[in-house]
C-alpha cells in the first residue's frame, strides 16, 4: 500500500515538476521575443536618418488677370437641331394640396 502511495506522489512530483517547466519556458520565449523586438526597434530608430530643413519657396500662381468692365454683358448662343435631354425626371410635390403663400 505504501509502495503504491509513493508512486502516486511521485507522479503528481513529476506532473508539477513538468508544469513548472513548462511555464518557466513559455515565460523564456516570452521574454525572449520581447527583448529581440526591442532591440529590433532600438536597431531601427537609432539608424534613421534626420531630416535636413529646407526653406522652401512658396510657387507664384500660373494665372492670368485682367481688367474687367462692369455691365450688361451680350451673350449669343448659335445652333441648329434638336435638343434631346440625357436623363428625363418627373417632379412631384411630397404633399399634396395647394400653394396659399410662397416666402419671398
Amino acid at each position: 500500500m505504501r509502495n503504491t502511495a509513493n508512486k502516486t506522489n511521485l507522479q503528481d512530483r513529476l506532473t508539477a515538476m513538468s508544469e513548472k517547466k513548462r511555464r518557466l519556458f513559455h515565460l523564456g520565449i516570452t521574454v525572449a521575443l520581447l527583448g529581440f523586438g526591442a532591440l529590433g526597434m532600438w536597431g531601427l530608430v537609432s539608424g534613421k536618418r534626420g531630416l535636413k530643413k529646407e526653406k522652401r519657396v512658396a510657387p507664384r500662381p500660373m494665372v492670368r488677370t485682367m481688367n474687367v468692365k462692369v455691365g450688361p454683358q451680350p451673350v449669343v448662343v448659335r445652333g441648329e437641331g434638336t435638343v434631346h435631354p440625357l436623363r428625363e425626371i418627373r417632379l412631384v410635390p411630397q404633399v399634396g394640396g395647394k400653394v396659399v403663400y410662397v416666402s419671398p
